[in-house]
């Protein structure tokens, strides 16, 4: 179904290569792995036989996926509009740009320091303790506390400006070639915080998800890059993916090591494998007890769940109480549908899609002022295939300033046409 979808949308549009086709593909292609590591026998191996599987949680599943893809479908065609971007060898956009890159700093350095100190320890060690026990291998300070509590969210809630610009200035770099270095430099810089944090944080998904998600904003546009450009932007994402492959599989390895089932490969098919089969074979009718929104959203609720228990002890908890494993991967349907069940999950699915409908007033146009809620929903997509990426306080929290910062934009915009001028 995925596949006829994503085929049908780049007939109509005669390419692929549009936002919404990346992201209609890139569920296909999941749900491919899936097939696949079912078909050679590898998911049975690590999850039990499977007699058969029904129709009908893939029939939900896909129904939420349209759900999902409702506001994408204003960008199935190739071209794309930009409002209120800037002429980018103004002195002025510079600035900003350099000012954001010097807010980052204070985050990019707690983050390097913290890396240097983990570099000691195996990714499986440092895996382990962030997300099993709660607790981390490098100790941060009240101060380096505050500042990744204060700059790693504006880091959050800001990288999209960097990430858009140098998408469109790359288009438009024959008009302003002495800004190529300047924007490649944001673009590394950006990229670099975003690798420190994936390893600080012992994980491996978080940066093979981004890069995905920066895929959706990136190739859209790649034909029409001026050709040196296209040459200079290829071999930096090849010199970058080489990087992130060597750091994904030096991750698998040190996990898989003291494994006698898994090997780095087949933990890899397994990652990717697992979410299709998964919501037939271990969610669909077999949930004991929904959460009812406290596991999710529990910064809501007042639970001392979180207070009282270790994050290992929280997910034992979670687990008895629903009858289900609730850490592995499920798409993102699979995820409301733990939490709510079949009818409110489809709701929570709509609310999502349609705040980001709310804010697309043209189809095929982003406006400055929707870029950091646009790339929220970018980043969700890269997870959408696996599972739900902004469940907790963090994504709530950043969502509601994505929001905030849209209508403060728009309401300078409207006030003063250009901050560039």
């Amino acid at each position: 179904m995925y596949l006829m979808y994503t085929v049908f949308f780049s007939i109509r549009s005669r390419t692929l290569f549009t936002i919404h086709n990346l992201i209609a593909c890139w569920f296909a292609i999941i749900a491919f792995v899936g097939v696949f590591a079912y078909g050679i026998g590898y998911y049975e191996r690590v999850f039990g036989s499977v007699n058969s599987f029904s129709f009908e949680p893939y029939f939900f599943a896909f129904v939420a996926f349209l759900i999902f893809m409702w506001p994408f479908r204003q960008f199935a065609k190739k071209k794309v509009f930009f409002l209120g971007v800037p002429n980018f060898d103004n002195k002025k956009y510079k600035k900003l740009i350099k000012i954001l890159m010097g807010l980052y700093l204070p985050f990019f350095l707690v983050l390097l320091n913290a890396a240097v100190h983990l570099a000691a320890y195996g990714g499986a060690e440092i895996y382990e303790a962030v997300h099993s026990e709660g607790v981390r291998l490098y100790q941060y300070s009240n101060l380096e506390t505050k500042i990744l509590w204060i700059f790693g969210t504006l880091f959050q809630v800001t990288q999209s400006f960097i990430l858009f610009f140098v998408c469109i200035s790359f288009t438009q770099m024959k008009n302003y070639k002495g800004s190529i270095g300047f924007h490649l430099l944001a673009l590394l810089y950006v990229l670099s915080i975003i690798f420190l944090n994936n390893f600080v944080n012992g994980a491996r998904g978080y940066l093979f998800f981004i890069t995905i998600s920066c895929a959706f904003l990136f190739l859209p546009f790649l034909s029409v890059y001026p050709k040196r450009i296209r040459s200079i932007f290829l071999i930096l994402s090849f010199c970058l993916l080489g990087v992130f492959l060597s750091y994904t599989l030096a991750m698998t390895e040190s996990r898989v090591e003291s494994s006698r089932v898994e090997t780095p490969m087949t933990s890899v098919a397994r990652y990717l494998g697992e979410p299709f089969p998964n919501l037939d074979h271990l969610y669909y009718e077999k949930v004991r007890n929904h959460a009812m929104g406290v596991r999710m959203y529990g910064f809501l609720f007042p639970s001392n769940i979180a207070d009282q228990l270790s994050l290992g002890e929280q997910h034992f908890f979670w687990e008895r109480y629903s009858g289900v494993p609730i850490l592995n991967y499920k798409t993102i349907w699979g995820d409301f549908y733990v939490e709510f069940g079949l009818v409110l999950s489809f709701l929570f699915m709509f609310v999502y899609a349609a705040i980001l409908r709310i804010f697309i007033r043209k189809s095929q146009t982003i406006s400055i002022e929707m870029f950091p809620i646009f790339w929220y929903y970018l980043e969700m997509a890269g997870y959408a295939p696996m599972l739900f990426s902004k469940r907790d306080y963090a994504g709530f929290r950043n969502l509601i300033i994505c929001i905030i910062l849209y209508k403060v934009i728009k309401l300078v915009r409207e006030r003063k046409r250009s901050w560039f001028a």
